[in-house]
């Protein structure tokens, strides 16, 4: 199973959060994965001309202490 959020542009942190909170959190309860791989690539960062979600180094910290 692949997660990839369609945001719209310069969604921002708070979308961001929603989306991980809402959809991303509850899968490994529903389907019990073995495994969880996560790419962390650069795409959502604010300096991202192609995607321009508009988020922030606080946004990334937030989800990622999660």
């Amino acid at each position: 199973m692949t997660l990839y959020p369609a945001l719209p542009i310069q969604a921002g942190d708070d979308c961001y959060r929603l989306f991980f909170e809402e959809i991303i959190l509850p899968v490994p309860s529903e389907f019990k994965p073995q495994i969880i791989l996560r790419n962390g690539g650069s795409d959502p960062h604010f300096f991202d001309n192609l995607m321009n979600p508009g988020r922030t180094l606080k946004g990334f910290r937030r989800i990622e202490g999660r």
